[in-house]
């Protein structure tokens, strides 16, 4: 792909630590590690062997729609469905890339530095499982995080076409819709909360939806990264094709909305700012030539924040809750997170080098001796917090140089991209950032539905990749 003039050159340290594939240290290295030449020679060994088998199977011969079927199936259900079914959907995604894998060998993606760093966090986690005083709840939690590992790797498998990339998508914002729609019949409604979800002192109690997920927290963080997709596939999707994410943000901003979840409006927040700013740069010579769209652009912005002003100015309640995300302790929700913080930093005061084990079963045990009494929690309500006390501070420094890395291919990408790439691009930027932003002060970033989001935004960087060969367009 020609990646065409530079108007702006990325800063030489961005496109040093954003360079992948055959171009990058680490990539290369591993490419020609001594364990990939083995496999490779096992899958040729292999496709040799069963040859005449392999061209007589149907499985086989479809290998790579099936695989593509087995993500869809995968993206559809998520939602819907408990973590048992979601790890059996992921095997079935797995499986079905094992067999295109050895059924065509010659379709296996190019191993990437960035698949280098995910390898890199995957050890860190085996080493703090080792050395973890709970080794078998540790045990427990690695074996849930390789479920999504294997997730991370089938994406990436079937992320090399732009047929593949459209019908992953067109799952995931058929689920979003069908779960932002329900969300919003339970506003009409009225739905009861399944707990207390608000301060008990609150005067006026809000309608908090929450979906098939349980939490309206979890649904809000599950509907996140969805928005900047669904924004850029309604733009550049042809009809009727477009039909489908238009549909989704008829209702997912609205259900988000109506979780009142405050980390995620500040999330949306940060996601506009990314999205429309980055945005309005791609189509800046549009907008300089037409007044009309200038004007319409400015005209869409000054309306929707004066819904917003007028929505908080009428709602008593609203303007409660987000007048509680400026206090620590004088909102019930902020005051035990304050505490669960102050548990975990002493926690990692004592494990600081690797951590006390991977998995939330493993964090409770040891949490349970440094907790506040009486705030008993399932994490550390804190993304980076979690990863530093179950893997300390090498985890958490693989964990930071494996999000830089991406956010940094996905802006490299925004500069030397072309076309639709360039979009896709500034979408998961904002996905990914939106979702560090809500991770800061919650713990559903390790709910599946939520954590499937994450690898596939990953995998979505690789893909539309100027390093590519052949980029999704």
């Amino acid at each position: 792909m020609s990646s065409g003039p530079l108007l702006i050159p990325p800063p030489h340290w961005l496109e040093r630590l954003a360079l992948a594939g055959e171009r990058g240290r680490l990539g290369a290295g591993m490419g020609d590690s001594v364990l990939l030449r083995v496999l490779r020679r096992l899958t040729d060994w292999f496709y040799d062997r069963f040859r005449g088998w392999i061209q007589g199977s149907v499985v086989a011969r479809n290998a790579e729609t099936l695989s593509i079927f087995a993500v869809c199936l995968l993206f559809l259900a998520s939602p819907f469905v408990g973590t048992a079914i979601n790890a059996a959907l992921v095997l079935l995604a797995f499986g079905m890339v094992l067999v295109r894998l050895l059924a065509q060998p010659d379709t296996r993606a190019e191993f990437s530095t960035l698949d280098g760093l995910v390898l890199g966090f995957i050890a860190v986690h085996v080493i703090a499982t080792g050395f973890s005083p709970n080794l078998v709840a540790s045990a427990k939690g690695l074996a849930k995080m390789v479920v999504y590992w294997l997730a991370y790797f089938s994406f990436r498998q079937v992320l090399q076409s732009r047929r593949a990339l459209f019908a992953v998508l067109a799952a995931l914002f058929l689920a979003g819709t069908l779960e932002a729609a329900y969300g919003v019949f339970q506003w009409k409604i009225g739905v009861e909360p399944l707990a207390n979800w608000e301060d008990p002192e609150t005067l006026d109690p809000l309608t908090r939806v929450y979906s098939t997920l349980m939490n309206p927290n979890l649904l809000a963080g599950y509907l996140l990264p969805i928005f900047p997709l669904a924004l850029t596939a309604a733009a550049r999707w042809r009809m009727p094709f477009r039909l489908l994410p238009a549909a989704g943000l008829a209702v997912v901003p609205l259900c988000i909305y109506f979780t009142y979840c405050r980390s995620a409006y500040v999330a949306v927040v940060f996601v506009l700012v990314i999205f429309g700013g980055m945005g309005a740069w791609l189509i800046r010579d549009r907008l300089r030539q037409s007044r009309q769209l200038m004007g319409g652009l400015v005209l869409g912005v000054v309306g929707v924040l004066a819904l917003a002003a007028l929505r908080i100015a009428t709602s008593p309640s609203l303007q409660t809750r987000l007048l509680s995300i400026f206090t620590l302790r004088g909102h019930s929700s902020n005051s035990f997170r304050v505490n669960v913080w102050e548990g975990v930093l002493r926690m990692v005061h004592d494990n600081w080098l690797i951590g006390v084990g991977v998995g939330n079963t493993a964090f409770r045990k040891v949490y349970s001796l440094y907790m506040v009494s009486g705030f008993e929690a399932l994490g550390a309500y804190n993304i980076w917090l979690e990863v530093l006390a179950e893997m300390g501070v090498v985890g958490l420094f693989l964990f930071s140089w494996l999000l830089v890395a991406y956010l940094a291919r996905n802006a490299w990408t925004y500069w030397l991209g072309q076309g639709e790439s360039r979009w896709w691009a500034v979408a998961v930027l904002a996905a990914l950032v939106g979702m560090g932003v809500m991770g800061m002060v919650d713990t559903v970033f390790y709910r599946p539905a939520v954590q499937l989001q994450f690898w596939l935004l990953l995998a979505m960087t690789i893909a539309i990749s100027p390093s590519r060969r052949d980029p999704v367009k």
